[in-house]
């Protein structure tokens, strides 16, 4: 039997043992897949070879260093986890990001793949997670893992070449092959994601309305505040920039994330809109979220689906920061 799929990077390989070979293409490179035998992945930028057995746990060697992936039973079928140095959008370390395939997810099962119950401040490492890691100003969201009738508390994240969870100072931590549940703290994380799609609603309006670039900006649940590169601003400003602002989240348009081809995403008019930012440039996919009719922007955050479920939003004080800069600061109130 032979199976041909495009791949690019992570990749999930489901073989029925005993059924001959399954051979993968991926983008720059092979991925050869012996049911009886191991597994060789070569990626694009030359991710060398990955081997495992269908059974027990093997060393799988990516970027950086060995991890261990279980080899589980499913029934008739073993399911193989293949890692190549190539990784799918949604795809950080060993991590797949839930928080990016669905925000609306706030629970789920997911297995550990790391962790080191000696140095909890390590962190645990998660083959599948909704937990948001922080970043563009959103802060990480908090929950729990449920495992073996105990609790374990995640209070932050660290993000480096894997996505780690800090767990809470004296809670015990999971070891490297336990499944667990997952569970986001869903009136911290749903209220960020308000806020966040608050603060580009914001954002699109002073753009539309004075061209206005952002120079920083900063949230927490319910709150946040935006600078601007904003000169001068006329007589009212606050109260006709919260009318606007507000008439634009009464539209209830909708709210689209996406991931696009670098050059196709840096193609869209003013998707940048801070004023001394780019995405990196060794991206290959640019994440854009689209408040259809107001705003696109390069963003890695969680936004709600549409600006209705944003809320009411109060601008609670505009402030001078420098000749050039205003700083505006908001609150969901509603």
């Amino acid at each position: 039997m032979t199976i041909d799929v495009r791949v690019d990077v992570h990749v999930h390989v489901y073989v029925h043992v005993g059924g001959g070979d399954v051979d993968v293409g991926a983008r720059g490179g092979d991925v050869d897949v012996g049911a009886r035998g191991g597994v060789g992945v070569g990626a694009r930028g030359g991710g060398g070879d990955v081997g495992i057995g269908v059974g027990g746990w093997r060393r799988v060697r990516g970027r950086g260093r060995a991890i261990q992936i279980p080899a589980a039973r499913h029934g008739p079928r073993r399911r193989l986890w293949v890692y190549a140095r190539a990784m799918a959008f949604e795809q950080h370390g060993h991590t797949h990001r839930l928080d990016w395939v669905d925000p609306t997810i706030r629970e789920w099962d997911c297995t550990v793949v790391w962790s080191d119950p000696a140095d909890p401040e390590a962190g645990i490492v998660l083959d599948r997670s909704a937990f948001y890691p922080g970043g563009g100003g959103q802060p990480p969201d908090h929950g729990v893992l449920i495992w073996q009738g105990v609790q374990t508390r995640i209070i932050d994240t660290r993000k480096g070449d894997e996505h780690y969870l800090i767990p809470g100072p004296g809670d015990p931590v999971p070891h490297i092959g336990t499944t667990v549940r997952g569970a986001v703290d869903d009136e911290r994380r749903t209220t960020l994601m308000r806020t966040h799609s608050g603060l580009h609603i914001l954002c699109g309006t002073v753009f539309r309305d004075f061209g206005a670039l952002v120079t920083g900006g900063n949230m927490q649940p319910g709150e946040a505040r935006m600078d601007f590169n904003l000169p001068e601003v006329p007589p009212g400003f606050k109260q006709a920039l919260e009318d606007a602002v507000n008439a634009e989240i009464a539209a209830d348009r909708k709210i689209v994330a996406r991931v696009l081809p670098r050059e196709q995403a840096l193609a869209i008019p003013d998707l940048v809109r801070t004023q001394d930012a780019l995405p990196p440039l060794e991206a290959p996919e640019i994440r854009v979220v689209d408040i259809v009719g107001l705003d696109v922007q390069a963003d890695g955050g969680t936004h709600v689906a549409s600006t209705a479920q944003v809320g009411r939003v109060q601008v609670v004080k505009v402030e001078s920061k420098g000749r050039q800069n205003r700083r505006v600061r908001i609150k969901l109130v509603g």
